[in-house]
């Protein structure tokens, strides 16, 4: 029975293991290109360099980064609410099914904000 339960461990390992490092490694590389930006535009004594740092820095905006954060948050959700419901999907009620669901997204939420 216990190799039954532990076949769909791989699936939530996998949605955790690509999606989280995703996120991890793209927010990161954001991060430290500001890092860059800024301490560049620090370092140069021109006017015109400082200006040309700036709207590097002002084009460089954080919104490109709000699909890839939604694309590991929805893979991470489904991950986890799919793992549910290939062992306990016809036991369940409506009801309990979108309280899983609610659980599954604040766990992403926790999962993506504290690694």
């Amino acid at each position: 029975p216990t190799s039954l339960l532990a076949r769909f461990d791989f699936q939530l390992s996998q949605a955790t293991t690509s999606s989280l490092g995703q996120f991890c490694v793209q927010f990161g590389g954001y991060l430290v290109i500001l890092y860059i930006l800024y301490t560049g535009k620090r370092s140069s004594a021109g006017q015109d360099s400082q200006e040309k740092i700036q709207e590097k820095i002002d084009s460089f905006s954080f919104s490109s980064l709000w699909f890839s954060i939604l694309g590991s948050g929805l893979s991470l959700t489904v991950g986890q609410y799919s793992a549910l419901m290939i062992q306990h999907g016809h036991g369940l009620t409506l009801g309990q099914r979108v309280v899983y669901f609610l659980a599954c997204i604040f766990n992403t939420m926790a999962m993506m904000t504290t690694t």
